[in-house]
């Protein structure tokens, strides 16, 4: 799905002296750093997502004001999501820093606000988009550091410097030209919990408040609408529109309140004044009681709501006490909230006390609440399918492939004008009720007839390949993150979810699928319990090791459904990569499989046994991805790593390796990288040329993305882009912009010389000398882009498999 954005240049500006701030000017990655408008792209540059929509989770679904059919929403993987039908499709929107916070003019639909790294907006409804703040002619570098190549500004106006972000934004709804947004910044300074404002539609700014506390939102007084409420999570204030500051000094909320996780607003009928409501929240491991609070005296006084009784559990020695995540009300009735809970202990018809969850509902201001979703009542795990699906919805395939289990309830809103219309999500799925919850309806997926799936365009999951039957060109499979393995029979229209076989516990995440290329229906798949490796915030906790498990699984038909082949694989074997060698004889193939924190495991019985292969490897065994030469060569990436002794991590960290087999995994060589090279992520051969290897490589990371480091701010200086070898890793040569984050290049044997490579920065790249010279994809726009697969049923077209967009299809 293309995005048109106001693109001025696709240029990444290098910096080789200054990797202390990992830079990375790209005006083509900054949605829009400039004021003029992009023409839609000519045909053959389109591009479209596939698979089966949903799938992650979404947060702060916002209604424009005056239409219950135009909603946004973001997922926690930076892409933002746009419907005008009430759900039925949805609109990728794409921002540097991934949105935090939306807004709707109420005067003006087509006027919208998307606060990220920068605030956005559009005058057209969506279709264009522009950056209002920092200004665009004064943005001077664009900078992305640490793991996830977090994005911030430097800019010669006013905008705070330093990793931040919009956290709220106000439409003033007399003057719609009069925009408030609050910005919580880490600067070079100190924090800046600030509140802006400008009354000319965003082409200037003004610091006008400077909070103590960072900032959680704004919330509009109904009864008032020149005076807006000003949210920290231990603090509050009031801030008059008409003069843009604060009516008296920042307050502190009563300390029963505090912190505050989330708040909203609305008229109470009865009261004609304003009703707040507020959740603390706690911990779903226990800790204090979640509770839920609201307030009819503008904050001074809250009263403490009690929506779900005390359960038996709070009366055990280890009590877990109910968890409440996030509450909504309608603007115009107050009295009527929704309350997000996603922890409430009951006996279940077996007579269990059950871990619920759902949403809750009052229509008298919280002294009575009932039920209008629920679900669960089974065990937490969300692994073991022992609970309950609620009866009023009408659901996709989460329904059969989740409900059963513990999902997470995440946020809630109302309609403003009707609280009869609202919108929950959770781990992986957007629902709606139009009668006040009665019946809930999907706004993510549709599930057709017979029994297949097809996406609304709300495509909110990591995938890591994209695998093709090698019998029949119409069958696709794609590698997922939280969702398994789903694959499709009429090349990437409709899916179906299949892990029938795969343990529960490992069915979370599909790495990677191989195809039989000689044995029609035959392929094998790698799987692991630990999503989203190797990002670093999955192995910072040394207990991943005991908590990960994992395997290889075979299908005999096609992936409808599996068997375990495992033996010799370890109980925690979080499998990654796996390589298939061709030569080998049918019926007894010889496999290779990468198996995180345990090195590389071969068979040579067709998958049924596995024996660990690890002589020449060092210390560092998180084999991430394994290779396969057309020469015989076999070469496996060993991601970095933190060294543990116990519970603790120590300061050394361990740099990622490659190595090198020319025996077929007795031993192995390492390989000597680009000096600065010390965070690779995968390398590719020429299919052509087997002495050309292309390695991607992560730049410069913090070195509190590793652990809990007293120095955590410290920078871990490497060199990230692109490296090229012609003789097979003796020596290297550095083709790309060494500050971009890069997860992998793929050169395309239909075409010698063409290289196709993804950053971490909203753009993909071809090269057409070997990886020598680079020109940007046009139409492909999503910030955190994985590997570029080279569509075998099309020589002109390629995939890219994403971390939070599901898959792309275009032509480069």
């Amino acid at each position: 799905m293309q995005q048109d954005l106001d693109i001025s240049s696709s240029v990444h500006r290098t910096r080789l002296g200054r990797i202390s701030l990992l830079i990375v000017f790209c005006l083509a990655a900054c949605s829009g750093t400039s004021n003029e408008v992009v023409e839609p792209q000519p045909k053959g540059t389109a591009w479209e997502t596939i698979g089966p929509g949903g799938g992650g989770s979404t947060f702060i679904p916002t209604f424009d004001p005056s239409d219950p059919e135009t909603v946004l929403i973001r997922c926690d993987m930076s892409g933002a999501y746009l419907t005008r039908d009430g759900g039925q499709s949805w609109k990728l929107l794409n921002f540097p820093g991934g949105a935090q916070a939306f807004a709707i003019d109420p005067s003006d639909s087509s006027r919208l606000y998307v606060g990220a790294a920068g605030l956005h907006g559009s005058t057209d409804g969506g279709k264009t988009w522009k950056l209002l703040f920092p200004d665009p002619d004064s943005v001077s570098e664009v900078r992305n550091i640490n793991d996830h190549a977090s994005t911030y500004y430097v800019s010669e106006d006013n905008f705070p410097v330093g990793a931040g972000s919009i956290r709220s934004i106000l439409v003033d709804p007399s003057e719609s030209s009069h925009l408030v947004v609050g910005i919580n910044s880490r600067s070079p300074e100190g924090p800046i919990f600030g509140v802006y404002s400008s009354n000319d539609e965003g082409r200037s700014w003004n610091l006008t408040v400077r909070m103590e506390h960072p900032i959680l939102r704004f919330v509009s007084q109904p009864e008032d609408l020149s005076r807006a409420f000003i949210f920290t999570r231990n603090s509050y204030a009031v801030l008059d529109l008409e003069s843009d500051q604060l009516e008296a000094q920042e307050e502190a909320l009563e300390a029963q309140v505090t912190p505050v996780s989330w708040v909203d607003a609305g008229l109470d009928p009865e009261l004609n004044r304003v009703r707040l409501w507020a959740i603390r929240r706690t911990s779903r491991q226990g800790g204090d009681p979640g509770s839920v609070f609201t307030s009819s005296d503008f904050g001074q006084s809250w009263d403490k709501v009690n929506p779900v009784p005390p359960s038996e559990s709070e009366k055990m020695e280890n009590p877990r006490s109910a968890s409440f995540n996030h509450i909504a009300t309608s603007h115009q009735n107050g009295r009527t909230a929704y309350l997000v809970c996603d922890r409430a202990f009951e006996r279940n018809a077996r007579g269990q006390l059950g871990l619920w969850y759902g949403i809750l509902r009052t229509d008298d201001a919280g002294k009575n609440w009932r039920w209008v979703y629920r679900a669960g009542g089974g065990s937490p795990d969300y692994t073991v399918r022992d609970g309950w699906k609620a009866e009023n919805v009408n659901d996709s395939w989460v329904r059969e492939a989740f409900a059963g289990e513990f999902i997470a309830m995440l946020n809630v809103e109302v309609f403003p004008q009707d609280p009869d219309i609202a919108i929950f999500t959770d781990w992986y799925r957007v629902m709606k009720t139009v009668d006040g919850g009665d019946s809930w309806n999907a706004l993510y997926s549709e599930t057709l007839p017979d029994s297949s799936i097809r996406s609304r365009g709300l495509d909110v999951t990591t995938t890591y390949g994209v695998h093709f039957d090698p019998f029949d060109p119409d069958h696709l499979v794609i590698s997922y993150t939280d969702i398994g393995y789903h694959h499709s029979f009429d090349r990437g229209k409709t899916w179906h979810r299949s892990v029938k076989g795969v343990p529960p516990e490992w069915d979370n995440t599909c790495y990677w699928v191989q195809f039989d290329p000689d044995t029609e229906g035959k392929l094998w798949s790698v799987w692991s319990s630990w999503h989203d490796i190797p990002k670093l915030k999955m192995i910072r906790d040394p207990r991943w090791r005991l908590r990960a498990v994992g395997g290889v699984c075979l299908s005999i038909d096609g992936g409808r459904q599996w068997t375990v082949s495992s033996d010799g694989l370890p109980a925690n074997s979080p499998a990654t990569g796996l390589a298939l060698d061709p030569n080998s004889a049918v019926g007894q193939r010889t496999l290779y499989a990468a198996v995180y924190g345990q090195g590389v495991f071969k068979s040579t019985d067709d998958g049924k046994t596995w024996a660990q292969k690890n002589s020449g490897l060092g210390v560092n065994l998180n084999a991430w991805e394994i290779t396969l030469s057309k020469d015989g060569a076999l070469y496996v990436v060993i991601t970095h790593n933190t060294q543990f002794v116990g519970d603790e991590a120590l300061p050394d960290l361990l740099d990622g390796r490659v190595y090198r087999s020319s025996d077929g995994a007795e031993s192995w060589q390492k390989v000597d990288l680009p000096e600065k090279a010390r965070f690779p992520n995968s390398i590719s051969i020429d299919p052509n040329n087997p002495s050309r290897l292309y390695l991607a490589c992560w730049a410069s990371m913090m070195k509190g993305d590793f652990g809990r480091f007293e120095d955590s701010r410290t920078l871990l200086e490497a060199e990230g882009g692109l490296f090229v070898s012609e003789d097979t890793g003796e020596t290297w040569v550095s083709t790309f912009d060494p500050s971009a984050y890069v997860y992998a290049a793929t050169p395309d044997h239909r075409h010698p010389g063409r290289v196709y490579l993804v950053t971490f920065h909203n753009s993909a790249y071809r090269s057409d000398d070997y990886g020598h010279s680079w020109r940007p994809i046009e139409g492909y726009d999503f910030r955190w882009g994985h590997r570029p697969i080279v569509d075998v049923n099309d020589p002109e077209a390629i995939y890219i498999t994403t971390f939070g967009g599901s898959v792309f299809h275009g032509y480069p």
